[in-house]
């Protein structure tokens, strides 16, 4: 924020006004903070040192009709704001480096997500993965594995979120039953080029929505 200081003339005589106005200053949230202050800055970046993945429940001191803009730095320990709540967006955001969210402040403890720039879009699941984290990205490709790999669930998931999963190898691909978690049309093959796409209900509850099998 910012003061500014008008003189108007009424009357032949100059009155000074005071008025505050909404500078676009950068701020940094201080590490490990789930409700940081937004009242210093309209835009800022998120702690690199969180000492773990950090989830922000509310933000203090709003100021009513602003936008904040969040910035990602961190793609291990990041920051995420989860749908519901104090905030209203069509899906859990996680931000990792280089990714970004404005919000709207409606009013103190209602903040409402105007738009979202995801940078890290394809991630690659590790070799013998069955729990692949997924909380950064929205494409995942598998990787050859050493041995029979069947993914049985998802790690962090994003409530809402549609994810992309791509065969990436012949080797011992990683494969998803009809099963569990999983509701799927029928069990899932990731060889090289195959393509499952899965939408999160809930955490441990996932929806098949498409298929496309390109394996030769």
């Amino acid at each position: 924020m910012a003061s500014d200081i008008i003189r108007v003339v009424r009357n032949g005589k100059a009155k000074k006004v005071t008025s505050v106005l909404t500078s676009p200053l950068l701020a940094t949230f201080a590490n490990n903070d789930a409700t940081p202050d937004v009242s210093a800055a309209s835009i800022f970046l998120c702690a690199s040192g969180n000492s773990a993945p950090l989830v922000i429940t509310d933000l203090d001191n709003p100021i009513v009709g602003a936008v904040v803009t969040i910035i990602g730095t961190n793609s291990t320990n990041y920051t995420r704001i989860n749908k519901g709540g104090n905030f209203n967006m069509p899906e859990d955001l996680v931000l990792g480096q280089g990714d970004s969210a404005e919000l709207y402040i409606s009013a103190d403890n209602s903040y409402t997500e105007l738009s979202r720039n995801i940078v890290n879009r394809v991630r690659t699941i590790p070799a013998n993965a069955t729990t692949p984290d997924v909380a950064i990205g929205e494409i995942f490709v598998t990787s050859a594995n050493s041995g029979a790999t069947a993914i049985t669930d998802l790690t962090n998931p994003r409530v809402g979120a549609n994810i992309k999963i791509i065969g990436g190898s012949d080797t011992n691909a990683s494969t998803i039953a009809d099963s569990g978690n999983f509701a799927l049309s029928a069990s899932f093959n990731g060889q090289a080029k195959n393509v499952l796409n899965l939408f999160v209900n809930a955490d441990n509850d996932y929806y098949e929505t498409g298929r496309s099998i390109n394996h030769a």
